[in-house]
Formats: C-alpha cells, structure tokens, sequence
C-alpha cells in the first residue's frame, strides 16, 4: 500500500498500524475503491492491509511459503468480513 500509494503521490506511513490512524476514517458501509481496509487479530493488533476495490471485494498481497508474494482480490465476506478492524481514505 505504501508502494502504490506514492505511485499516485500519496505518502502514507510504512507500517499498517501508523496508517490505521491517519487518513479519514471509512466505515465498512460507506467503502469506495481506493480506500485502505486493515485486518488483525481478536486484541485489536493490525495484522495485514488491502485495497478496496468495490464490489465488497479488496486487493492485497497473501503470501506465503508454498505461494510467496502473491497479490490476490478477496471478499470481505466471511473470514476477512470477520477479522476487519476499520478502513481508512485518504
């Protein structure tokens, strides 16, 4: 998100949780393509971020060791409706 966000002449800080608490918040209702969603675990602890791309869906990266650095779109039903803390615009 950092990357593609300077890409477009926005600079957000490195770290998902510094970027949780800027911008203007988004709630889940009101998301429109562009808008940053975070993801964590039960005590609130920002694990993962993506792209909302509309569609109640999100672009991100999910790697991992038999599929490393792969960038999928996901819904933000189920799990990920789930484990969503917040989404930011900017």
């Amino acid at each position: 998100t950092y990357y593609l966000y300077k890409q477009i002449g926005i600079t957000l800080p490195r770290g998902t949780a510094e970027q949780k608490s800027v911008g203007t918040y988004v709630a889940k209702s009101d998301l429109q393509p562009g808008d940053l969603v975070f993801f964590g675990s039960g005590t609130g602890r920002i694990t993962h971020v993506g792209i909302y791309v509309g569609n109640n869906t999100f672009i991100h990266a999910s790697g991992s060791a038999s599929k490393p650095d792969k960038v999928i779109v996901s819904s933000l039903s189920g799990y990920y409706g789930r484990v969503l803390l917040g989404a930011r615009r900017f």
